[in-house]
């Protein structure tokens, strides 16, 4: 199977690394479709989100990183057609991350700062604002 990679940037928000695999669902009568198979989310300052490690809000591109592997695994439900294109929607949504408060205690997540404790992202999105 083929693997390609996928980088979506959301200016001032995020940068993710999708990666896709070639599905060929010829057997089924239906065609070649490319489905999300692992992503890697980080900040929209660094242009390889593979090499996150060493930034400073590592946990928050951490956490991004974790959500999104987690609807990947509900995204199996779909047709494989439609897998992608949820995902980037849910992607999209994440565009006001660092200015949208948090709907439980309204703050707003600092992009900057030297004190992680300080960080509470709005990190959670949910299919249907999706």
């Amino acid at each position: 199977t083929d693997v390609l990679i996928l980088n979506v940037a959301l200016e001032g928000a995020l940068n993710a690394a999708i990666q896709l695999r070639a599905l060929d669902n010829k057997a089924d009568g239906g065609a070649a479709a490319v489905v999300p198979t692992r992503i890697v989310i980080g900040p929209s300052e660094v242009a390889n989100t593979l090499e996150l490690s060493h930034h400073p809000n590592s946990h928050v591109w951490t956490e991004l990183s974790f959500r999104a592997g987690l609807l990947l695994v509900s995204l199996d439900t779909l047709p494989a057609a439609d897998r992608l294109p949820r995902l980037l929607t849910w992607l999209q949504s994440y565009q006001d991350l660092f200015s949208a408060e948090c709907c439980y205690c309204g703050r707003v997540l600092a992009s900057s700062t030297s004190n992680p404790a300080a960080l509470l992202p709005p990190t959670i999105r949910t299919v249907s604002r999706a």
